[in-house]
């Protein structure tokens, strides 16, 4: 959360130097907002395990309803799906 506050922040102070638009293409503030969108999306993924947790479905592939091994979600806490479900995924 405060990786997004701080990049928010630096969009915003970054946008104000820059003279920002709505059609404003300047790659400072380009970058920021791809950093800003996975930062997001980190916290959502955060909060899908947590709720996984709650139901009792954390560690359990969401597609094949196997094991997730330990290593992996020690390395990918967030993981939905196991090493396999993952390399068959677009």
């Amino acid at each position: 959360m405060s990786q997004v506050t701080e990049l928010s922040l630096a969009f915003h102070l970054a946008a104000d130097r820059i003279g920002y638009t709505f059609y404003c293409t300047e790659p400072e503030l380009e970058r920021l907002q791809r950093q800003i969108v996975a930062a997001r999306r980190a916290l959502v993924d955060i909060d899908h395990a947590a709720a996984r947790l709650l139901m009792g479905r954390f560690g359990y592939c969401e597609q094949c309803r196997a094991d997730i091994p330990v290593a992996r979600l020690a390395t990918i806490p967030e993981a939905r799906y196991c090493a396999g479900c993952t390399a068959g995924t677009p």
